[in-house]
Order: structure tokens, then sequence, then C-alpha cells
């Protein structure tokens, strides 16, 4: 059935290749116009996009409907490929909702699929798989539900707790930042923290007037860059120095200062990859607005004694960079964007290692240095990668869910010895 789905946005992009049709295509949040080339096979094959109402750089290559044969191309979002199927809008018939919601549950986006009403299919062989679908989505709504509800309690009890030490309870000035903080990023769509909004930001203000805790404290201790600019409107500059003499919240792990950097003291296994607790781990916190546009660049060596580069990658506020060397020299290496806790961290991995997976490159060259620049726009929904200036490419994969893990944390990891040499994270505070 979803087969169908996917032949229907085929014919769309063939009836509009090589014209002047214009076809819309969503990325990230952003819908643009553009003509649709090379698209005879678009699923075989895939298709090029090219936007006349936005820069070029919008669409990364080669477009696919589903994964290619050759593990190349960049995967069509789930609105863009609804929109080629002809199931968006509001006034969507019961067949059209109906694979609607079966193609965003096959896509995981599982309260997505929950938010459409489905109804019995007029096909009548459609009939036991809707009636499937729609106990899974009943599930869906009520476990939605049991975590808005935890996510309103958890919201109720920092408000609590924010309004209690300003009555005189006694915390510590650094915490009550901290609960006033999340009220003011995570949770002020909530009626009644909206409500709160104007006393939360006064007492925010008051407290860190009482212990001198300026945006320029408060960042140097929770990061500890060794270079830090501040901008008048709430943009933040932040560089780290990993050299010997380097001393911050900038943990090491198991790497070693060698002078020039910090570097592994030998190779790492696949399983040690996929464990995020040994590498070089900087905790992202308040006031770093992790919704906001970040940037951040990898200054980075493959030294020539540590082998044919095999694997490096960089996980930032829950989004992962893979860039996979060259099986023999001369090959391209590849290079794929992912999403998510370590447990789609570890599929990523699979994907690039295993499976074939990723969009090719130039590979990373043993006794070269780099420079990885990672731009995350649209709340972590928009990712381009760069290395050396060069744009690798484009990806909008799943927004990282808040609570895990990952998405405070930004990582580095490789499977052979690579050397940090510095890195600088860019973004705002408010």
């Amino acid at each position: 059935m979803l087969e169908g789905v996917l032949q229907r946005a085929a014919a769309t992009l063939r009836a509009a290749s090589g014209t002047e049709m214009l076809v819309e295509l969503q990325f990230g949040t952003l819908t643009f116009r553009g003509r649709v080339e090379e698209a005879q096979q678009a699923l075989e094959r895939g298709f090029r996009f090219r936007p006349v109402d936005g820069p070029a750089s919008v669409a990364p290559g080669l477009l696919a409907l589903r994964e290619l044969d050759s593990g190349k191309g960049t995967l069509v979002s789930r609105a863009a490929l609804e929109a080629l199927a002809g199931l968006a809008g509001k006034e969507l018939g019961v067949d059209a909702r109906f694979e609607s919601a079966l193609l965003r549950w096959h896509l995981g986006e599982r309260a997505e699929a929950a938010q459409l009403a489905i109804e019995p299919p007029t096909r009548p062989e459609w009939g036991p798989l809707a009636a499937e679908l729609s106990g899974w989505l009943d599930g869906e709504r009520a476990k939605s539900d049991g975590e808005a509800r935890a996510r309103v309690e958890r919201a109720r009890l920092s408000l609590s707790k924010v309004r209690t030490a300003a009555a005189g309870g006694a915390v510590d000035v650094r915490s009550q930042v901290e609960w006033i903080d999340e009220l003011l990023t995570r949770h002020l769509e909530l009626e009644f923290v909206a409500a709160e909004a104007e006393w939360l930001r006064a007492r925010r203000a008051e407290l860190r007037a009482q212990a001198e805790l300026d945006d320029e404290a408060i960042l140097r201790r929770a990061y500890g860059p060794s270079e830090l600019e501040l901008g008048p409107t709430g943009a933040v500059r932040m560089r780290w120095v990993l050299d010997a003499s380097y001393s911050g919240s900038f943990q090491r792990g198991e790497w070693l200062p060698d002078g020039a950097g910090w570097i592994a003291p030998r190779s790492a296994t696949r399983d040690a990859v996929a464990d995020e607790r040994t590498w070089p781990t900087l905790f992202l916190q308040p006031p770093l607005r992790l919704g906001d546009a970040l940037e951040l660049c990898v200054d980075f060596e493959q030294p020539a004694q540590s082998g044919q580069p095999r694997l490096f990658s960089v996980s930032i506020a829950g989004v992962h960079v893979v860039l996979l060397g060259a099986a023999n020299q001369g090959q391209k290496g590849r290079w794929k964007i992912g999403s998510g806790n370590p447990d789609a961290y570890a599929q990523l991995l699979a994907d690039v290692l295993e499976r074939g997976k990723g969009n090719e490159f130039e590979a990373l060259q043993k006794g070269q240095r780099y420079t990885l620049r990672i731009e995350l726009k649209q709340g972590r929904g928009d990712v381009s990668v760069f290395l050396d200036e060069r744009l690798l490419g484009r990806d909008t994969p799943v927004r990282p869910d808040p609570s895990s893990y990952g998405d405070k944390a930004l990582v580095l990891r490789s499977l052979e010895p690579v050397r940090l040499r510095s890195l600088e994270l860019r973004g705002r505070i408010r």
C-alpha cells in the first residue's frame, strides 16, 4: 500500500521533470518552490530539485523518495513525500487520511500519525490494517497524553520551587537561575508559565545581580572556554584551545594532551565508539539556547602514524555527523547525518559501517589537518556540513528529543587516534 504512495509521488516528479512546472517541497520547516530535474526514474535513481525562491544550497544534491540501492541521496521529508503523493492539505478524504497516518507511522513519526483521526477506509481490503493502525494510534495518543501531563507537572514543580525560594527558601542562586531558565526556554507555551513570564524574567535578573552572575560569568563557569565573546543581542562565541595547558569544563575522557592537542592513546573498537562515556565531552546547558541556530567548528588532524582514516564523528545537541574513510586508497569516503539517542547513534553507525549508506566525498587523508563545520538551524531540524569550507551537503533529520541525554552534550569520537586541536561554538543566550 505504501508502495502506491511512493508511485504517486514518483509520477508527480516525472510529470514535472525537465519542464517549467513548479513543485513545492518542504526542507526542515520551510517550503520552497522549484523545478524538478532527472526524475524519470525517481524511485530507483532519485531526482534533483532547483529552487526558484531560495538558495541553491536548500536542496542537498541528489534527493530520494526512499533508500536507493546505491546508498546515495538524501531522503525527502515526510511532508514533501505527502505533498508529492497528494496527501497534503486540511480537507483530506477518508482514504488519504488513512494513507497519511500509515506513512507517518511507518516512518517512525508516531506522534504526528496520532494527530490524524482515521475512519474505516472505502477500500474493503484496507479494513484489517486500518483497524490495527487505529489501535496503535490510540495507544500513542494515550502515551502522548501521559507525557504531556508529566511535563506539566514538572513545570508546576519548578515554578513552585522558584516561588518558594523567592519567599525565603534556602536555595542557592545558581539552582534558582537554572529553574527559571528551564521554565522560560522549555515551558513558556504552557499558559500558567506564560502568565508568570514577566515576574520570572525580573526574578532572574535580580538573582544574577545578587550573585554577580552576569552572562559572561555563567558561561565561563559552565563551559570553561579558552576564549569568550558576547554580542549585544545575545550572540555568543566560545573557543576551546585543547593544548596541555587547558583546564576547564571540556572533559578529555580517555584522550591525552600531547602538546599540540588531545589525542586518543590507542585505536578504538566499534563497540567503544557506540559508548559515549569515554570520549571528549562538553555538556550543553543554559544559558545557551539549543533551540536557536548553532554553529560548531572542529579543528582536527589525522596523524600519519594513526594510519588511514576510518571514522570520525561529532555529536552535538542530539545531532550526529559521521565521516567514514575510504575502504581503499583512492576511493571516496562517505558521510551521513542522523539524530536521536544512543540507540539512534548505534543505528547510524550500522548504516555507514555495515550497510554502505551515506553520501560520497573526497575521503580524509592521513597526515592532513581539517576543519569540520556543522550548522544547525530550524530547531536542529536543518543541518549543513562543511569540510574546509566546502559544503558536503544538507539534511533534515528528525528533531532530537529535548529530554534525551545526547541533547545536552557535545561528543567527539573516532576509530583511529585523531588529534583535536580546537573547537569553536557559536549560538545565542537570549
